[in-house]
């Protein structure tokens, strides 16, 4: 069994993919979110259901209004109106949101600088 190197955190958040190839934004509810990926469902699933493993999406997360975490994603699995997405991207300003997020939800910032320096390992 593969064990996660990121915690991850349960939400309930509006968010948007936006397709590049397929120029098309799709709203999303985040269900949950780390360092390194992000699991969401499709809120108009029966509209338009074209969503592909292997695509690359841009994944917008709205924190409040003038705060988001925007992450480059690849989709690595469709099961229904569920997407489990890989992180490959986030730029500094979102990764100090998504910190602060992940850190206020797990409570130990010992555990986040860990899975930071695992990340920052893994994109060198």
């Amino acid at each position: 069994m593969e064990r996660r190197k990121y915690s991850r955190i349960s939400l309930d958040l509006p968010g948007v993919l936006e397709s590049e190839v397929q120029r098309k934004n799709y709203i999303v509810h985040v269900r949950d979110v780390s360092l390194k990926g992000a699991f969401v469902e499709l809120a108009n699933f029966e509209e338009d259901p074209h969503i592909f493993s292997g695509q690359r999406y841009t994944l917008v997360i709205q924190l409040q209004a003038t705060t988001k975490i925007v992450m480059k994603m690849t989709c690595r699995h469709v099961s229904g109106k569920s997407l489990g997405l890989e992180c490959n991207h986030v730029d500094p300003e979102s990764i100090s949101h998504l910190k602060r997020l992940v850190e206020m939800n797990i409570g130990r910032s010992d555990v986040l600088n860990r899975e930071l320096n695992v990340l920052i390992k893994a994109q060198s």
